[in-house]
């Protein structure tokens, strides 16, 4: 009986089995309080599912973008080069500026 469902069915049926008055206050009472546990666990379980589905997906995005970063950065790049990024680029200097400053 470890799941939180169970236990409220089980503490429903003990409730009818008990056959307690339900017009009193005391039958009411417990009715409601059951009822009240059964409602609490069903949304804990819905609660549960959404987190599991929540996980799963974090996982797939995980992936996608373990994935992405291995195509844009590369599988091999070890990080060794990151000071000469610089030198990865031709840098173009148009003339007609440098004359201007020139003068």
């Amino acid at each position: 009986m470890g799941n939180l469902s169970e236990k409220a069915a089980f503490l429903k049926g003990l409730l009818e089995g008990m056959q307690l008055d339900t017009a009193s206050q005391e039958g009411k009472l417990l009715m409601h309080i059951v009822d009240a546990i059964a409602e609490t666990a069903a949304a804990v379980n819905e609660l549960k599912e959404s987190q599991e589905e929540l996980g799963e997906y974090i996982e797939s995005l995980d992936e996608d973008l373990m994935m992405l970063e291995d195509v844009i950065v590369g599988e091999d790049d070890d990080d060794e080069d990151d000071d000469d990024d610089d030198d990865d680029f031709e840098f173009i200097v148009d003339d007609e500026e440098d004359s201007e400053e020139d003068d």
